[in-house]
């Protein structure tokens, strides 16, 4: 029966619902935990299908990279990345937490 649920839930026609989230992300952190008791405490989404960043009041669409994508990013992590306003993210999709990885 859980078998069903998960090919279901896999079928953007057949979704239950498509919600809306916003979290704040923190300066010079390029790594969140979500899932129950991570940084976004929330029950783990399927899928993420668009990402976007608010700041000064402009809301801009980022990349959700595939784990390629992700893989083929150069310079991760270095700080010179840090401060800047993120144009990807990626979900790794661990269980029972996912963490949520932003570039720069």
């Amino acid at each position: 029966m859980n078998n069903i649920f998960e090919e279901l839930a896999l079928d953007k026609l057949l979704a239950f619902s498509t919600k809306k989230y916003t979290f704040p992300l923190v300066a010079n952190k390029n790594t969140y935990s979500f899932g129950v008791g991570g940084d976004f405490d929330l029950s783990l989404p399927i899928s993420i299908d668009n990402a976007s960043i608010l700041y000064d009041n402009f809301e801009t669409p980022i990349k959700v990279d595939s784990i390629n994508d992700w893989q083929n990013l150069y310079n991760k992590g270095l700080p010179d990345y840090t401060n800047q306003i993120p144009s990807q993210i990626y979900v790794d999709n661990n269980l029972p937490t996912s963490n949520l990885y932003v570039y720069p």
